[in-house]
């Protein structure tokens, strides 16, 4: 006699449509089939019975199975458990990702033929599981058969071939541009941090820029003591933002920029705005003097 001890296996994937397989539901120790709608098989059971040949195998639909020594009890369904002795557990069977899982590529497709295929190789080896298996046999071949009409499947939802690929391709597309969005904020942060560390003209404008942090975070504390009162100088002049370059802001809910006038002793500013409205100004500049007044 085969003496195999049952393994311990992973929880079974959470089924959400388990209507779908109401005509395999509900199992008595003899293996016969009734349908039951608040049920749902998560997998099959072979084994024999003490002094039994493998030809004697039978086969049980099970919806979930507590593992024990010596013995592992199977829900089928019928109120009372089914007791199995785990040395005369010939084989278990994971039916979640085949009955209920998603079929929409050929892939997907493959995978559940070939179980078909291990299922009636089963009943090959084991005659008196037929009726078991070819009832799963049954159910899986019928979502083959609409897969192969043109429909796909998708957590439970069968939908045409034609709708599923048009949300392949929008999803592409968003993920497309989110990666493009991603790329052109990262380069910006980039160029933000190369304006920022540059060496600017005036010289009053380097000067500045060593201050940047410290004045940024004064900047910060006074919007948050606000606490989203109305505040601004102003409009920001088109021109003074066109000719600036934009530096690291103190929140994603403003913008900062440093403007040099181009000549060694002109002024230089830094702005911080929101929504085009001036926040605050930093602005420097160089006094000249006659050394000959001096």
């Amino acid at each position: 006699m085969m003496s195999l001890i049952l393994p311990h296996l992973p929880p079974f994937l959470h089924l959400r449509s388990w209507w779908q397989l109401a005509s395999l539901i509900l199992l008595t120790a003899s293996a016969q089939l009734h349908a039951q709608s608040q049920a749902y098989a998560k997998g099959i059971v072979i084994y024999i019975a003490p002094g039994d040949t493998l030809q004697d195998a039978r086969a049980s639909l099970y919806r979930s199975y507590t593992h024990a020594q010596p013995t592992s009890s199977f829900d089928i369904g019928s109120g009372t458990p089914l007791v199995i002795e785990n040395s005369v557990v010939l084989e278990m069977l994971d039916l979640g990702p085949h009955l209920l899982g998603n079929i929409a590529t050929p892939a997907d497709r493959q995978g559940m033929a070939s179980f078909i295929s291990s299922l009636q190789a089963l009943i090959q080896k084991y005659p008196k599981t037929s009726p078991v298996c070819t009832s799963v046999v049954k159910v899986i071949q019928s979502n083959l058969d609409r897969y192969d009409k043109g429909e796909v499947r998708l957590d439970g939802q069968w939908e045409s071939r034609e709708t599923y690929q048009k949300h392949v391709a929008a999803s592409q597309q968003a993920y497309l541009e989110e990666m493009a969005l991603a790329i052109m904020q990262r380069q910006k942060a980039q160029d933000m941090q190369a304006h920022l560390s540059g060496t600017y003209r005036p010289q009053v404008a380097s000067v500045m820029q060593k201050d940047y942090e410290s004045y940024m975070g004064y900047v910060t504390h006074f919007l948050e003591r606000q606490q989203g009162a109305e505040i601004g100088l102003g409009p920001i002049d088109p021109g003074l933002y066109e000719r600036s370059r934009l530096i690291p802001p103190p929140s994603g809910t403003h913008e900062a920029g440093i403007y040099s006038s181009g000549t060694e002793n002109g002024p230089a500013i830094i702005w911080v705005i929101r929504d085009k409205t001036i926040i605050s100004m930093m602005v420097g500049f160089t006094l000249l003097t006659d050394p000959e007044s001096s």
